[in-house]
This record gives C-alpha cells, sequence and structure tokens, in this order.
C-alpha cells in the first residue's frame, strides 16, 4: 500500500517539473513567469492534497456511524 502512495507522489513531482519547464520556456516577461509558475506549484499541491486525503480516508472507512449511549 505505501508504494502505491509514493508511487503517485512520485507521478506530481514529475508534474510539477514539467510544469516548471513549460514555465521556463514560454515566453513572457519575469513577473509572468513567476506567477505562471506559482499557480502551477498550488495547482499540482492542491491536487495532490485532495488525491492524499481521498486515499487516506479510504484505508480506514467509516461504514456507519458508531452511536454511544451515555
Amino acid at each position: 500500500m505505501a508504494s502505491a502512495f509514493w508511487g503517485v507522489t512520485g507521478f506530481f513531482i514529475v508534474l510539477e517539473i514539467a510544469m516548471a519547464l513549460g514555465v521556463v520556456f514560454a515566453g513572457g516577461k519575469k513577473d509572468e513567469k513567476q506567477l505562471r509558475h506559482l499557480l502551477c506549484i498550488l495547482a499540482v499541491v492542491c491536487c495532490w492534497l485532495l488525491w492524499c486525503f481521498v486515499y487516506i480516508a479510504q484505508m480506514h472507512p467509516l461504514v456507519r456511524p458508531v452511536l454511544q449511549n451515555t
């Protein structure tokens, strides 16, 4: 199970590197490149976090609520 987690995490790292290279080789001013790079980083980190939360939530699913009478 841990290998799948790190495999997909590696995919997101490769995706970020590819997007960073795309920003570097794209035309535009320096300020525009910095903004594009920031947006690419935020997009990849948010997608990874969403995937990570869903993956971890499926490891121990809550099938039904457990009621405790006190």
